[in-house]
């Protein structure tokens, strides 16, 4: 899912998600898909992956949780849907 993340692929993310892979699951540094979303300002699988109930303030193993890493990034759109949450 990480890697699906990475590359904005929504159909794969969806169907891991079918297959019963959770959008909390972390790598070895503690990034979840939706980090990963946001490191590659991949919106829409961004907001996908908050759908499916990733949740927003899970923080890496450094502390940074995607909301951090978005802004260090300049993702606008995915700061601006944070911010309205």
């Amino acid at each position: 899912m990480h890697y699906a993340a990475a590359h904005g692929n929504l159909e794969i993310v969806k169907l891991l998600w079918d297959l019963g892979l959770r959008p909390s699951f972390k790598e070895k540094n503690g990034f979840t898909p939706l980090h990963v979303a946001a490191i590659n300002n991949q919106f829409e699988v961004f907001y996908e992956l908050v759908q499916l109930k990733a949740d927003y303030n899970d923080k890496t193993f450094i502390g940074l949780n995607p909301y951090q890493i978005a802004q260090k990034l300049n993702s606008h759109s995915i700061i601006e849907y944070l911010d309205e949450k």
